[in-house]
């Protein structure tokens, strides 16, 4: 198979960070994947007042109708198409932020190796989402993961049913092509869209009777060489990419 270029690298290639509990960074880096219910998420926002990461449109496209009723009134009608209930109980997320490298600066760049920078407000939002939980950063190549995770979804036993960038959409734009069941897993609106998410969508266990969230390993997955950054280094923006 022939040798991606740069230049090929980074138009189609980029970066997954997972912010992770240092205490659970060991058993990430051995390949345990961390999953919540689509659910946990809705009631985040609904019960909890979360709208950081809570959503109470997961699992659905929302779109806004708006009615006239006189000269200078209107009114605003929510329509969703939908998960059902039971299966926004029933599947798990991963989630990692997704930075693709064509949306990084370019500082310097020769015919085998790349210098880049994260744009500013990519490192100002991963400063504000993790002000508080002070998480540590674990960076990893998307197509290396892709693979990796792609090998194990092959696997007949494999619960795991999809995986890609989250699409973000306009609420009051009633204008979107036919969506399928499960893309609705993979849609949110706009006002998410700084998260810049990649999902790992996978069926819980059916005998937890609480549908929340679930670990797994992923043995295919062990091993991985991840890049490893403190915090500070992380908010430095520099990564370096290879062919």
């Amino acid at each position: 198979m022939r040798k991606m270029t740069i230049d090929e690298i980074l138009n189609k290639d980029g970066i997954l960070v997972k912010f992770v509990e240092k205490k659970y960074v060991d058993s990430f880096c051995d390949g345990e994947i961390h999953f919540e219910s689509l659910s946990s998420f809705i009631d985040k926002e609904k019960i909890e007042g979360d709208t950081v990461i809570g959503d109470e449109y997961e699992g659905a496209r929302l779109w806004n109708i708006s009615i006239k009723r006189n000269f200078s009134h209107q009114r605003y009608v929510k329509t969703t198409l939908h998960l059902d209930d039971e299966d926004k109980r029933r599947l798990g997320v991963a989630s990692f932020f997704y930075i693709p490298y064509k949306e990084m600066d370019v500082i310097d760049k020769s015919e085998k190796a790349a210098r880049l920078r994260l744009s500013q407000s990519v490192i100002e939002y991963f400063r504000n989402f993790n002000k508080t939980a002070k998480r540590i950063p674990v960076v990893l190549t998307a197509s290396f993961f892709y693979e990796k995770m792609k090998e194990y979804m092959d696997d007949e036993n494999s619960r795991t049913l999809a995986m890609g960038p989250v699409c973000y959409y306009d609420e009051n734009d009633s204008n979107f092509k036919d969506i399928s069941y499960l893309e609705l897993a993979f849609r949110k609106r706009n006002r998410y869209s700084e998260q810049k998410e990649y999902r790992v969508v996978y069926w819980l266990d059916d005998n937890d009777e609480r549908y929340n969230a679930e670990n797994y390993v992923y043995e295919k997955i062990k091993n991985l060489t991840y890049s490893f950054h403190n915090e500070e280094s992380l908010y430095e923006g520099l990564v370096k990419v290879t062919c």
